[in-house]
C-alpha cells in the first residue's frame, strides 16, 4: 500500500511541476516546455529581432520531412541554451511571412538564421544540421560579441585609433 501511495505522490508531484512550468503534455507523451516559439507576422519578427538577444530563426514547413527530422534537435538545443538563446520558427505556408522568406533569401527549408544580440545575422544555414555542428554554431554565437553602439564602445574605438 505504501508503495502505491509513493507512486501516486510521485505522479501528482510530476504533474504539478509540469503545470507550474507551463508545460503541456501531449497525447504522445511529449513534453513541450514552450521553448521554441512560433512567429506569425512580420511585425512580430521585427519586434523579436530587435529585442537584443541571441536568437535562432528556423524557416520551416509542416510538410517538410527534413524540417520535421530537425524538430527534436531544435527542442534539445532550446533546452540546452535556455536563457542564452531564443528559438523561433517561421512557417513557409503562412502568407503573412512570405516577405520575410524573400528578404532573407530563403531558397530551401529548413533554413536556420542565427542572429546576435545586435540583430546582426551571425550565420545562415540551409538544410539540416548535425547535432554536434548545430551545438558548436550556437556556442560560437554566444561567445562572439557584437559591437553595440554605446558611448563606452565609441570611446574605446576612438582610443584604439589614436
Amino acid at each position: 500500500m505504501i508503495k502505491n501511495m509513493r507512486k501516486t505522490v510521485f505522479f501528482i508531484g510530476s504533474f504539478l511541476f509540469l503545470m507550474s512550468t507551463g508545460a503541456v503534455v501531449k497525447a504522445t507523451g511529449h513534453v513541450d516546455l514552450g521553448l521554441v516559439k512560433t512567429i506569425t507576422s512580420k511585425a512580430d519578427f521585427l519586434k523579436v529581432r530587435a529585442s537584443g538577444n541571441n536568437q535562432v530563426f528556423i524557416f520551416t514547413a509542416k510538410w517538410c520531412p527534413a524540417c520535421m527530422s530537425m524538430k527534436p534537435t531544435v527542442e534539445r538545443m532550446a533546452r540546452l541554451f535556455v536563457g542564452k538563446i531564443q528559438f523561433f520558427t517561421l512557417d513557409y505556408d503562412n502568407p503573412a511571412l512570405g516577405e520575410l522568406f524573400d528578404i532573407h533569401v530563403i531558397n530551401g527549408i529548413p533554413t536556420f538564421l542565427l542572429s546576435d544580440e545586435c540583430s546582426q545575422t551571425f550565420l545562415s544555414h540551409e538544410g539540416t544540421f548535425e547535432d554536434k555542428k548545430f551545438e558548436q554554431a550556437l556556442r560560437r554565437l554566444i561567445e562572439q560579441s557584437c559591437q553595440k553602439n554605446t558611448s563606452k564602445n565609441r570611446q574605446i574605438n576612438r582610443n584604439k585609433t589614436m
